[in-house]
């Protein structure tokens, strides 16, 4: 490969393509939000999503152990890839998909264990009984999801890197499908929180094994990290991957925590149905979160693949290109967001008094301004992942979800009282903004500014092209 081939690939086309393809399997991980809450919302109204909203905290753990796994095993075989070691990749895929499955078994088992005490512990003492039996029917299900959902994830995200990527965006479909439909069928004969979830149980496993159907019988290439999957328990090869996602773990932690104090503090100010805007406004988030983690997928991938390749050029080129394109992303989607808030409002809670719609549009509103900040704070943070600077990656989580949300939220929540809470999203992730910038500009330049720390090429020099035409 020359270098002006490369160049003009790598300006914007593969990361391109990337984001095409993480779009597709992150649409996954994260629409599962947006269809649940959906039905929900027509099945059980504002009354139903706060019950939904109590569990909403330790589901979203799930998510977070299961981000954990994907996003540590990404980035160690995005960089396995770029240095052209297809089998190393296949270790750290399959120990990942092993221990991933395990892990989040205990979890749901653990949450099955203890749904009622943890419930009451969310805020269920707080509402009337039926919200709360409820949210225990949404927790003890819907956990239940955890380990097929922790595996589609992981294997959709990796997809892209199969040379026929029709078939990827087309099984990334199916899968979409498959859950809605089976959500659709089960709450039309069973409209309750059980119907509801065990639809979406039920269309979680058969994607999975749809997914895995097509890797069975597709042919073998062992250029790819897909060739001969099998379980694999050595720790040792997953250790590394879990090291490298402990950032994205700490991160679903803090946000955890910080729900549940929301969450607590939100009903101590305002009525319950509050409490219901805010699993909403989660919801609708998600939409802009499938976005979100396609860059940040997309930018563990290019980053750590030219990371991986040790050229300057590739890794310097790449840091540029994937900042450029997305803050225009990050722009496009927050007007698009914003201009959709009285729609969604008004199709997700049909039926409410007029003070709830204003307080779910101003509650989305500010959540569209805060996902132009969010975005672009991401991109730093994959950034820091892609490279090792894990420590980088942890205070900005740490900032993130906990210590600027929590502070801003008790001070303008305390002023301004409900609509303090929804102005505190946007405010936190603008101040985070203005420490990633002040971080980059005085530690790390290119991500470091002393490239050579990471034993790059000489400047001038390529290396073997091997693994990037997968990327």
């Amino acid at each position: 490969m020359t270098e002006g081939r490369y160049t003009k690939g790598i300006t914007g086309t593969i990361f391109s393509k990337a984001i095409l393809y993480m779009i597709m399997a992150e649409a996954i991980q994260n629409l599962q939000d947006i269809l649940i809450q959906f039905f929900i919302s027509q099945k059980l109204g504002a009354d139903g999503l706060t019950a939904y909203g109590l569990a909403y905290p330790l589901l979203s753990l799930m998510i977070g152990v299961s981000s954990f796994v994907v996003v540590g095993v990404h980035t160690v075989c995005s960089r396995d890839v770029g240095a052209g070691d297809a089998k190393r990749a296949r270790a750290h895929l399959s120990a990942g998909l092993t221990w991933g499955f395990l892990l989040m078994s205990a979890l749901m088992l653990a949450c099955n264990l203890f749904r009622r005490p943890l419930i009451m512990a969310l805020g269920g003492s707080e509402v009337p009984a039926q919200l709360a039996e409820m949210g225990m029917d949404a927790l003890g299900l819907g956990t239940c999801s955890g380990p097929g959902f922790c595996v589609i994830c992981l294997m959709l995200t990796f997809l892209y890197f199969d040379r026929d990527r029709k078939r990827s965006i087309a099984l990334s479909l199916v899968s979409i499908g498959t859950q809605c439909v089976s959500v659709a069928l089960l709450s039309g004969f069973f409209p309750t929180m059980k119907g509801i979830i065990l639809g979406y149980i039920l269309g979680t496993y058969i994607s999975m094994a749809i997914i895995f159907i097509h890797l069975r019988f597709s042919k073998g290439d062992t250029d790819t990290p897909f060739s001969h999957l099998r379980p694999s328990f050595d720790l040792s090869q997953a250790g590394i991957s879990f090291q490298t996602g402990l950032p994205e773990l700490s991160a679903w932690v803090l946000f955890t925590v910080f729900a549940i104090v929301r969450n607590l503090f939100i009903l101590s100010i305002s009525a319950k149905e509050a409490v219901a805007v805010v699993t909403l406004s989660e919801g609708v988030n998600q939409a802009g979160e499938v976005l979100m983690s396609s860059v940040f997928s997309a930018i563990l991938a290019i980053v750590g693949s030219a990371f991986g390749s040790g050229s300057r050029e590739r890794y310097e080129k790449n840091v540029g290109t994937v900042f450029r394109q997305s803050l225009l992303i990050a722009l496009v989607s927050g007007l698009i967001q914003g201009a959709l808030v009285w729609p969604v409002v008004r199709l997700m809670l049909n039926g409410e008094s007029a003070s709830v719609l204003r307080m779910a549009a101003t509650a989305l509103l500010m959540e569209s301004l805060s996902l132009v900040f969010y975005i672009i704070n991401n991109v730093f943070i994959s950034i820091y992942e892609a490279i090792g600077r894990l420590r980088y990656a942890h205070v900005n989580y740490a900032l993130q979800y906990m210590v600027l949300p929590l502070g801003l939220m008790v001070l303008l929540g305390k002023c301004f009282g409900i609509t303090g809470v929804w102005i505190s999203h946007p405010a936190g992730e603008a101040l985070l903004l203005l420490f990633n910038v002040c971080l980059a500009w005085k530690t790390c330049g290119h991500f470091p500014r002393r490239a050579e720390d990471f034993g790059f090429l000489p400047q001038g020099q390529l290396p073997d092209d091997r693994g990037m035409e997968n990327v």
